[in-house]
């Protein structure tokens, strides 16, 4: 189902529904919107731990790795790729962390990331 046919009053709902969209968009198995501390603020998932790819966001940004088909990135991914992008949301550095193939949002999605969670501070 789109996501234009699936909204919610919720941000927190509606920012699920945005990334699941992406997520299907792209063939990726998982997309999570990460702060800067490693939190989950929302995302969409075909059998990864979410919070587990959150949490390693802000890390993977940092070092600037993307894959690791062994390890502890290896088994929070599942031997799959992992690819982190800087979204800025009201001057906060987010990250937006999507495992599977690694193509790149395009800047359309950080703004509409950032229009949802508008209305979360709203």
């Amino acid at each position: 189902m789109d996501r234009r046919n699936r909204r919610s009053p919720n941000p927190s709902v509606a920012l699920g529904f945005y990334l699941e969209s992406l997520a299907a968009r792209h063939a990726w198995t998982a997309a999570a919107l990460a702060d800067e501390d490693g939190l989950l603020l929302g995302g969409a998932s075909r059998n990864v731990d979410l919070e587990a790819v959150a949490a390693v966001a802000p890390l993977v940004a940092r070092e600037g790795a993307t894959t690791a088909p062994d390890g502890f990135l290896g088994l929070v991914t599942r031997g799959q790729p992992l690819s982190v992008w800087p979204v800025d949301v009201h001057g906060s550095r987010m990250h937006l962390a999507v495992v599977g193939p690694t193509v790149a949002p395009s800047a359309d999605a950080a703004r509409a990331m950032t229009r949802i969670l508008a209305e979360q501070a709203a």
